[in-house]
């Protein structure tokens, strides 16, 4: 006959002896509430980052954005001024002259006392390639300026030397054209601001 040894209580010989079960209830609750308030947290600081990051990021592409309309309009009324100031020059209208030229003195010094502003505006927003185009910009500015008071100073103006500043004009206008459009794709990818190197990720 087989006799069982005895053995006392049942409960004695779990590891956490009568209070085992408690014991591993209490150890489950800690374990999921530390782990899962950890990933809460975890996943919660992540959401709010990116929420926190694409507030920046379209402040930024909003920014750039009020950047291009201000600098490619100083732009174009430059270049619409040096026009009109050459076509009265052709048509050697003195009255016509004396405005476009008012009009012209006007909008250089817009230019000149905005240029180191939105310099460095563009090398905030769009980096230093852009910048250094803007800065090529400001260089046939003045090389045309140049001319065009050298012409009005002459003696004896001829129309192959305005017909030469003409086309001066008109060769710069792609340049500008191809600066507006290199902003424009900054802005149209998101690569502006504390975002140059690349738009904000996906989610």
């Amino acid at each position: 006959m087989n006799v069982e040894p005895p053995t006392g209580d049942k409960a004695d010989h779990k590891f956490f002896g009568r209070y085992h079960d408690l014991t591993l209830l209490l150890i489950g609750f800690v374990f999921t509430t530390v782990i899962g308030g950890s990933l809460g947290y975890y996943f919660q600081g992540k959401s709010w980052r990116y929420e926190n990051n694409a507030r920046r990021y379209e402040a930024e592409v909003t920014k750039a954005s009020e950047i291009f309309d201000e600098i490619s309009s100083l732009i174009d009324r430059r270049l619409y001024a040096t026009r009109r100031l050459v076509w009265a020059y052709k048509d050697n209208d003195t009255e016509e002259i004396k405005k476009q030229r008012e009009i012209y003195q006007q909008v250089v010094y817009d230019w000149n006392g905005n240029l180191n502003r939105n310099l460095s505006r563009t090398q905030r927003y769009f980096g230093d390639e852009r910048r250094k185009e803007l800065n090529d910009i400001r260089a046939g500015f003045r090389e045309i300026d140049t001319v065009l008071r050298n012409y009005r100073k002459d003696s004896h103006p001829n129309q192959d030397e305005l017909k030469r500043i003409e086309d001066m004009v008109d060769g710069f206008n792609g340049k500008i054209y191809g600066f507006n459009i290199n902003l424009l794709t900054h802005i149209q990818e998101g690569r502006v601001g504390i975002f140059l190197s690349g738009p904000l990720p996906k989610r």
